[in-house]
């Protein structure tokens, strides 16, 4: 039996730290363009799941990558590639594409 500790894989870590910064940015927009209480929530909700579906896509287009460690760079790129996950997915295609 081996004593070596599993290790998370750095994307797995990078996606649950950009959601955990994606939620009160949500929150905030939400706050902001919402006037009733329902109109809030929807957005919420819809800024999540928006965050949620990057999070899946960005975890398969990312996980192949070889590890590197985290640092301060690389969180604010997760996070951002969280909220424009639609553009690295199209990059993505056109790679395959060609």
């Amino acid at each position: 039996m081996s004593l070596n500790q599993p290790r998370l894989h750095p994307a797995i870590v990078g996606i649950c730290i950009g959601m955990i910064c994606s939620i009160p940015v949500a929150a905030y927009l939400a706050s902001f363009l919402g006037d009733t209480y329902q109109v809030r929530v929807t957005v919420y909700c819809s800024i999540l799941l928006w965050c949620v579906i990057g999070a899946f896509v960005v975890f398969r287009l990312m996980s192949q990558a070889k590890d590197q460690p985290l640092n301060l760079r690389h969180i604010l790129l997760w996070v951002l590639s969280l909220w424009l996950w639609p553009l690295l997915w199209l990059t993505q295609k056109r790679k395959n594409r060609n």
